[in-house]
């Protein structure tokens, strides 16, 4: 037993008739000879064939999935989901459940509505920026900007305690009225103020003429000198006055009297104002030991403390809504639980719903979000055709049957293809490649296989016609040498004689071809779509 001679080739398969003969052997389809396996020569000569375009294909896969590689942060390729916010892989990208996690949990980027408590990094004092301001920056710059109050300088200033007046240690503190009514009330006011107990007092000597407190040593020494009647101008004795409504200058008022000034009266030193106590309103650049009153202390907070503004640091007011525009007020907390519980983190941010986000260039290879357009336009751009085993197109393909479509609806494919298959209405449209029928053949591109080819040209199929001839003695419409035409419709040419035999006889030759209109390999039908 021996093996048929195959070769690579695709043929039509002999079929044998009921009236051949059983022959076997070596199969010689021009002689019969081995007819018997004929048709197996034929089918190992496709199966050779076969074998010899699959191995091809598989080469051509090979490359392909050598291109498909897995995407990763430096390279663009096919991606696994992972549908957890808890992984720290690079190379997978989130679902979309987990980015409506992080739409429902996280705050916007773009006015945050923040709820709960929300913290933030303290500023440093001066800070002037768009950086949010906490209660920590607020209370520093209050502290900055309104700075303590000392005897040289004015600010804010804090209450003394009773331990601290009496200890004498409140020089920066401020005494409350309150706490100055009990200490004025053992104090002599300087005008006519009426002494209690024992007062004590340096004896002036006795040429003194002044405001000077007189003593009993004083006076009797006084006295002594010169008994005389007392005026502005003489010292002596003194009748006195029991009220406080007289003009006279020779008269000195009652102890009784003294004690409703001390009773009435403010001291001079530590006084404690009780009532409503009004003063002069000092200038608002006064630094000196006047009275403040509470008209110089708003005036003067008007312009230390000031409202903050996005370029000037001060108080600020609350707001407790996300919908304003303002620009001088602070969210309250309340807010910030809001955009707490609504908004997305910065870091590992997981997206709910349908985030979007800007599609970013061709060549971008980098940690930047890869949203559907980029996906579309540059992975499979407009223009890509392929072929789907679907009697449709998928989503965001169209069937390649030549139609005219809209330039601006399918603006992306009218700027990859332009009118490279059909200018449309040459205003408004343009054509689809037309790909129906047809096979791909690879664009020649200056090679020289498929010379003068432009690109997108449709080449129209050419006849490859297998010739039959056969030979015969003497046959009754021998015709002479000559030209012969040979029928494209698969019927024999005429007779041409070829050569005389031995006997004398002449040999003479005649040819036809399959009338077959194209030549094809098997193929299934599929739909080819171009990616818009």
């Amino acid at each position: 037993m021996a093996t048929l001679p195959e070769s690579p080739d695709w043929v039509a398969v002999y079929q044998l008739e009921e009236g051949d003969p059983v022959v076997g052997g070596v199969p010689n389809e021009a002689t019969g000879a081995g007819m018997d396996n004929i048709p197996h020569l034929h089918l190992a000569k496709r199966t050779a064939w076969l074998k010899v375009h699959v191995d091809d294909l598989k080469t051509k896969v090979a490359g392909l999935m050598q291109a498909v590689v897995e995407a990763s942060t430096t390279v663009a390729g096919i991606v696994r989901l992972n549908n957890t916010l808890t992984s720290t892989s690079q190379a997978q990208a989130l679902t979309a459940a987990q980015g409506k996690v992080l739409q429902d949990t996280k705050a916007p980027l773009a006015s945050p509505g923040l709820t709960g408590v929300p913290t933030a990094p303290t500023a440093a004092t001066g800070t002037d920026t768009g950086q949010l301001a906490t209660t920590a920056f607020v209370q520093n710059q209050i502290a900055a900007s309104v700075p303590d109050a000392t005897e040289a300088n004015a600010g804010k200033v804090r209450l003394a305690s009773a331990a601290q007046i009496a200890a004498g240690t409140a020089g920066a503190l401020a005494v409350t009225a309150a706490r100055l009514a009990p200490l004025l009330a053992e104090k002599a006011g300087l005008d006519s103020p009426a002494l209690a107990g024992s007062p004590t007092a340096p004896t002036p000597a006795q040429a003194s003429n002044n405001d000077r407190l007189a003593t009993t040593a004083f006076v009797r020494a006084a006295l002594d000198a010169a008994l005389v009647a007392a005026t502005t101008s003489v010292a002596g004795i003194v009748r006195l006055y029991d009220g406080l409504n007289s003009t006279s200058s020779v008269m000195a008022l009652t102890a009784a009297q003294g004690k409703v000034l001390q009773d009435t009266k403010a001291d001079l030193a530590s006084p404690t104002f009780t009532g409503a106590p009004t003063a002069p309103t000092p200038n608002v650049a006064a630094d000196n030991e006047r009275i403040a009153n509470t008209s110089w202390v708003r005036t003067l907070l008007a312009t230390v403390v000031v409202p903050a503004t996005t370029a000037v640091a001060g108080i600020v007011r609350l707001h407790n809504s996300l919908g304003s525009t303002a620009v001088d007020q602070a969210l309250t907390a309340a807010q910030g639980k809001v955009l707490q519980d609504t908004k997305a983190p910065i870091a590992s941010p997981s997206f709910t719903g349908m985030p979007m986000a800007p599609t970013t260039g061709p060549s971008n290879n980098s940690d930047t979000l890869a949203t559907t357009g980029w996906v579309r336009r540059f992975v499979l751009p407009p223009g890509c055709v392929a072929a789907f085993a679907t009697s449709a197109p998928p989503g965001g393909w169209l069937r390649c049957n030549g139609a005219a479509i809209s330039r601006t609806n399918y603006a992306d494919l009218f700027a990859a293809i332009g009118t490279t298959f059909g200018n449309g209405d040459g205003s408004t449209t343009f054509n689809l490649p037309d790909l129906r029928g047809e096979f791909v053949r690879g664009w020649d591109n200056g090679r020289g296989a498929d010379a003068g080819r432009s690109f997108g040209s449709l080449q129209v199929q050419a006849d490859n016609r297998i010739l039959t001839f056969e030979t015969a003695r003497n046959p009754p419409d021998e015709q002479p040498v000559g030209s012969q035409n040979i029928p494209m419709d698969g019927t024999w040419s005429g007779w041409r004689t070829s050569g005389r035999g031995p006997d004398g006889d002449d040999v003479c030759i005649r040819f036809r071809t399959n009338a077959n209109t194209e030549v094809r390999p098997s193929n299934v039908a599929l739909l080819y779509c171009i990616k818009f």
